[in-house]
């Protein structure tokens, strides 16, 4: 069996790299994501077990993670700050680009796998959907409000 200790965070997702059989990120907070800060955490596998790769801390705690579906070094992250960060493990001190324009904490995000174009969608407690290009760093004129339902 395998362990991974995360401390001092709380873990919110972890997932396997759809590129690399041998990393996994993980995202967490402080405090159960109460208050605090939280960090995107990727592990790498060797012969002996998972060490740490990279360790990404952020000032709000962060809740959910997205691979890049084109790009295997990019994961985008979604915190409670209200932001969608960027990150790219080529990048070892931190985030390539903070993406913003929710007004609240954000819950989910995920990669478009579904197109050959670098598109991210992310849901907050805003109320809101979010449509992202994260190569030109913009918010798309896409807005789906979940509390009109």
């Amino acid at each position: 069996m395998v362990t991974i200790f995360t401390a001092p965070y709380h873990g919110y997702q972890v997932l396997f790299s759809p590129f690399e059989r041998n990393k996994i990120a993980f995202t967490g907070a402080v405090n159960y994501g109460i208050s605090g800060n939280g960090a995107l955490l990727i592990y790498e596998r060797d012969e002996v077990g998972y060490k740490e790769f990279r360790r990404y801390p952020w000032k709000d705690g962060l809740f959910d993670v997205t691979w890049s579906e084109l790009n295997e070094a990019v994961l985008v992250t979604a915190s409670g700050d209200g932001s969608v960060v960027v990150y790219d493990q080529a990048q070892p001190n931190g985030p390539v680009t903070v993406l913003t324009g929710h007004t609240a904490e954000v819950s989910s995000v995920h990669w478009s796998m579904t197109r050959q174009e670098q598109l991210v969608v992310s849901a907050s407690w805003d109320g809101t959907v979010r449509l992202w290009d994260p190569n030109a760093q913009v918010l798309l004129p896409f807005l789906l409000n979940t509390l009109d339902w």
